[in-house]
């Protein structure tokens, strides 16, 4: 499953591609969490995008501003389960078999992966 990891000013949370909140870091029910680790892992692979800003006002030159700034969105897929443990239930594509059921790790939180 796809959806959008997005980074607030108190946490992250995760949309579907309907844009409804199925999980974030604040939440705390099982299978509905996020991992801060994971999320942080997932932003600090991002690079920083540059931008240019331009102002007009009275009394300014108009002029640019080149700058960065840290990406607060981005595309991940939700993992799931494998059909079976060892993954041998390998498709044509050889991909895994999923059964449908988010994958979780210890601490009962998604595992997300950045597309």
């Amino acid at each position: 499953m796809k959806g959008k990891l997005i980074k607030t000013d108190l946490n992250y949370i995760l949309e579907d591609d309907k844009e409804v909140v199925i999980a974030s870091t604040s939440l705390k029910k099982k299978g509905l969490s996020l991992s801060l680790k994971n999320c942080q892992a997932i932003e600090q692979d991002s690079p920083l995008e540059e931008y240019v800003l331009e102002v007009h006002g009275e009394g300014w030159d108009d002029h640019l501003y080149k700058g960065s700034r840290k990406q607060t969105q981005w595309d991940v897929e939700i993992l799931e389960e494998c059909l079976d443990e060892n993954c041998d239930g390998i498709n044509k594509k050889g991909e895994c078999i999923t059964t449908g059921k988010p994958k979780l790790d210890k601490e009962g939180c998604l595992i997300l992966k950045k597309l």
